[in-house]
């Protein structure tokens, strides 16, 4: 099946780029599904430009997947799919669903509070496809560096909770450790860190923090190798966040907040930084605890897997 995936961003993404780069999640599973989907047989095409974009309208395709509804309706002859990667409040969502309900064929999902959201909000259903990781990609893993921690998003989604807890952290164990790596790179935003740069000094002048700024995918993989906790005091309602899929599968224990998605593939440690803080403690009076030690954990899948999904539930879907 021809199948072309269009989002388009100021700067153009590629395969190379989202693992060489600092990179955002729906840029990096836009890639992974279009790798997935060429492994499975489809002939698969990527617009992240404009000009791209100009070029395949004039070509017909069996199957358009994007997140941008407003460019649907320009092929009348595919199957048009939908791709949601924010909660319907979001501005594109709110923006988009006119365009969504003229033309989209199928609507896909990520996450169960994602899917009902949009169901119960704007009674649009959809179909629940997660993300996934390339299992061959991750790091080897190496022994875990006792009492350390890794914050790995970008600062508006709880960075500015880091501060105070890790002060608390260190009172209890002075041997702790963070690795923080978050800025506004991660979206090519370089300009937005100015904002953040007063939080980012801070965190600097604390014994105990290691400051990176934002890595690429290779460079955070090792990162969480080595490391034993992700520390991830959320603010922010993620609709899945493949980031913690990446802890998790390097062996790091999320401590996370009831807040999104997350808590469906990792139990929540609480809706305070003082829960959180209450984990950590915990995790480090008991070190022998593992992920399998959590009753509900779920592990990342193969995007081959995600991929599979996809050309059941809607490539080939009725």
């Amino acid at each position: 099946m021809r199948v072309l995936l269009i989002f388009i961003r100021e700067t153009p993404f590629n395969a190379e780029s989202v693992r060489t780069l600092p990179c955002g999640g729906t840029e990096k599973s836009a890639i992974f599904l279009a790798e997935a989907l060429h492994l499975l047989g489809h002939e698969v095409f990527m617009s992240t430009t404009w000009e791209q974009y100009a070029a395949y309208r004039q070509q017909d395709f069996q199957c358009v997947i994007t997140q941008d509804a407003t460019l649907l309706g320009h092929f009348p002859k595919a199957k048009r799919v939908w791709w949601l990667h924010q909660f319907a409040d979001a501005p594109y969502i709110q923006h988009g669903i006119a365009f969504a309900r003229m033309f989209a064929d199928q609507a896909v999902s990520l996450s169960v509070c994602q899917q009902r959201q949009f169901a119960e909000m704007l009674n649009f259903p959809s179909t629940l496809i997660p993300h996934g990781i390339w299992h061959h990609e991750l790091a080897p893993l190496t022994e875990k560096i006792p009492y350390s921690m890794i914050y790995a998003s970008t600062p508006y989604r709880g960075l500015q909770q880091l501060p105070q807890m890790f002060r608390q952290i260190k009172q209890l164990q002075p041997k702790a450790t963070l690795t923080v790596c978050s800025s506004m790179k991660t979206y090519g935003w370089d300009q937005e860190d100015v904002h953040y740069q007063a939080l980012y000094d801070e965190l600097k002048s604390i014994e105990g923090i290691r400051w990176t700024g934002s890595l690429n995918q290779i460079e955070l993989n090792q990162e969480f190798a080595k490391t034993s906790i992700f520390l991830y005091p959320c603010t922010y309602a993620e609709t899945y966040g493949m980031v913690m899929d990446e802890a998790i599968a390097h062996g790091c224990i999320p401590v996370i907040t009831e807040l999104g998605a997350l808590s469906e593939r990792f139990p929540a440690s609480g809706k305070t930084p003082e829960q959180l803080l209450q984990m950590v403690h915990y995790l480090f009076e008991n070190p022998h605890i593992q992920l399998d030690h959590f009753k509900k954990v779920q592990r990342p899948v193969n995007w081959l897997e995600i991929g599979r999904r996809w050309h059941e539930l809607v490539l080939a879907a009725d």
